[in-house]
């Protein structure tokens, strides 16, 4: 029989715990409690390092678009055309089925109206949702939850490595790399639990026993969910959105769920960057929306990145930080066959760009992000997921029926 001493056990076992959840944010899960029935769903995927909008989305409409872009651009008649005057690029062909059919939006023109060109600063401000304040660490995902009445640790589900920023904040929320690697460990798992549960029984009061209690109860709760009904890419992104897509079908009280996909920096050869990305995110979004079936009507995915890049190409055929990018929205409740823009397309003429350089941003992303917390997931009172903005829904861009 294996022993184990009680420094063992806390170190190994209790500690352990960040195999579960692969960052301090385990320590926040909360306790099991199903959905009692269908609840509606919000799906985050980042796209980290600052997708190019102008790639995913081409202005073909723009002849400025073409002169900005010599060798980088989607090359005339190659892009999948929408409308005349937008086109996805040609490696997102999944996709434009779910558009065809109005599931899926585009929202172009948008991100922070903040100057920062810093990864670091882009992504924490729209994590937050709190552009140019530093001071702020809890995430808009995170107040969401505790808009939607907190509970369960299943409420907000980080999926892909470390806890996101998003949902990191004072409510319980679950992190983990993958559904299936969802354990303390299995080395010996059984004996290791059995060992763990003896020190911190039922009664113990103490906040190490009861993150200890409700972590186990977490495990617990997320066996047994339905396996996938297709089958997935094998990159990061499919298999994340495979997990995402078993929990919402598990109906195990997830309201937020967030994902990540890296790889989107692209100073440097842009085109072959674009052609090994795009066809990632592609499959894996027309996938995963083929998965949830029938739980798609109550589904939205809303996918973006930390700013643009710049209009222009620069010497090694890529693009430098930008501004001004494009969203993406799918979902059952999402106004699709649309790219959507306020006020109008802005232009690249040079007198149009922001600082001479940069696609401008036209729609503010808080006013993407607060449009789905009011009209899908039924959030009367946003003041408090927003430090320092006042939501107006007369500048909601329209993602939703």
């Amino acid at each position: 029989m294996i022993k184990f001493s009680r420094r063992d056990l806390l170190r190994s076992g209790a500690y352990a715990m960040a195999g579960l959840a692969t960052s301090p944010g385990w320590l926040r899960l909360g306790g099991v409690a199903h959905a009692s029935g269908p609840e509606t769903v919000l799906v985050s995927v980042f796209l980290r390092g600052a997708a190019d909008g102008l790639s995913l989305v081409v202005p073909h409409g723009d002849a400025d678009y073409y002169n900005l872009r010599p060798n980088i651009q989607v090359a005339p008649g190659d892009e999948i055309d929408l409308d005349g005057f937008y086109g996805l690029h040609p490696h997102l062909q999944d996709l434009e089925p779910l558009y065809r059919s109005g599931e899926m939006a585009l929202i172009h023109a948008c991100g922070s109206p903040h100057p920062t060109r810093s990864h670091f600063q882009a992504q924490d401000f729209m994590e937050c949702a709190a552009p140019g304040r530093p001071d702020i660490h809890e995430g808009w995902l995170n107040r969401s939850v505790t808009a939607l009445g907190g509970g369960t640790g299943y409420r907000g589900v980080s999926i892909g490595g470390a806890l996101s920023l998003s949902l990191k904040g004072p409510e319980p929320v679950v992190s983990m790399a993958t559904l299936d690697g969802f354990s303390i460990t299995n080395d010996p798992f059984d004996q290791r639990r059995q060992a763990i549960e003896a020190i911190y029984g039922s009664n113990d009061e103490s906040l190490l026993g009861q993150q200890v209690s409700n972590t186990f109860a977490s495990v617990d709760g997320l066996q047994g969910l339905p396996q996938s009904s297709v089958d997935y890419p094998n990159t990061k992104i499919g298999q994340r959105l495979r997990d995402a897509a078993r929990i919402i079908k598990g109906q195990v009280g997830a309201r937020v769920l967030s994902v990540d996909l890296d790889g989107w920096d692209h100073h440097s050869d842009e085109v072959e960057g674009m052609d090994k990305m795009a066809p990632q995110l592609s499959e894996a979004l027309a996938v995963f929306w083929a998965d949830l079936g029938r739980d798609s009507s109550r589904v939205v995915c809303l996918v973006m990145t930390e700013f643009g890049r710049t209009a222009a190409e620069n010497g090694s055929l890529g693009s430098d930080h930008g501004h001004g990018s494009a969203m993406l929205a799918l979902g059952g409740p999402v106004a699709g066959d649309r790219v959507l823009t306020r006020n109008g397309w802005p232009g690249l003429d040079e007198a149009s760009l922001y600082q001479g350089r940069d696609l401008a941003v036209t729609t503010d992303f808080r006013d993407v992000f607060a449009e789905v917390l009011d009209r899908h997931l039924g959030i009367a009172h946003l003041d408090p997921i927003f430090p320092d903005f006042v939501p107006n829904p007369a500048n909601y861009p329209g993602l939703l029926t």
